[in-house]
């Protein structure tokens, strides 16, 4: 009786370390798995990070150019505004010679004067509007790489929406950008609901690992997506009224 019942025991503690032994390959297959997985996500991040750095750079440079537009612009728009006032002081004497009675009153302005000044406000219009087109050119190519920060870069200089118009290709960029976030935040989300599964809530709870977006706390956040332009309401006028109808007349 005492040997049969050794060798229950014998059996059961080989069917026990048998066990132990599945769930050790198990757990061991499970780690290799989330290190592979961990690994993935850190790359990821790396990448983020590296076209992160590269779109600052490039908003950098846009900054930069916009400035020197801006100063020309500014330049060219008070050298008109000169002229322009010049020009119509010089009309308004002329004016006044033109109407006096009196042949005493005399003038040093002349024709040529004023025909002078017209080609320098023209001249000076053209380079306005020439300017204009290179700063709105220039915005249309950051457009297709920058999108919305183009808008925001505009913005602040005060350009507005003269240049720009609605968002491009960059909020599908933005919206992809945003996206691999949520997939890096499911994915660690995954990987600690199956490592409490496969080893406890209580080894689970051990050191948390933080979150994607505190990883990237250092770094510059996604931009909002700039909010699309409504356009304005229109007006919707009454149906005519059908033949032979009463209307109401004037008394």
């Amino acid at each position: 009786a005492r040997t049969a019942a050794a060798l229950l025991e014998l059996e059961a503690s080989k069917a026990r370390e048998a066990a132990l032994r599945e769930a050790n390959a198990q757990l061991q297959e499970a780690n290799t798995r989330l290190k592979e997985e961990l690994e993935a996500v850190r790359a990821e991040l790396i990448a983020e990070r590296a076209a992160n750095a590269a779109l600052r750079e490039e908003v950098k440079q846009v900054k930069a150019e916009l400035a020197k537009f801006e100063a020309m612009l500014k330049d060219l728009q008070d050298r008109y505004d000169i002229l322009e006032k010049e020009a119509n002081e010089m009309r308004e004497e002329l004016a006044r010679r033109n109407n006096t009675k009196t042949r005493s009153c005399q003038t040093q302005v002349t024709g040529e004067d004023l025909d002078a000044q017209d080609a320098e406000l023209k001249k000076l219009r053209v380079m306005l509007e020439e300017l204009q087109q290179k700063v709105k050119d220039l915005l249309e190519q950051c457009k297709r790489k920058l999108g919305g920060k183009v808008q925001d870069i505009a913005d602040a200089l005060g350009l507005g929406e003269e240049f720009l118009g609605k968002k491009t290709v960059f909020q599908r960029l933005y919206d992809d950008a945003k996206d691999r976030v949520h997939r890096l935040e499911a994915l660690r989300e995954k990987v600690r609901q199956e490592r409490g599964v496969l080893l406890g809530p209580e080894a689970a709870a051990e050191a948390p690992e933080p979150s994607v977006m505190s990883i990237l706390e250092g770094e510059p956040r996604i931009p909002e997506a700039p909010q699309e332009l409504k356009p304005p309401p229109v007006a919707v006028s009454p149906p005519p009224r059908p033949p032979g109808s009463s209307q109401l007349k004037p008394p």
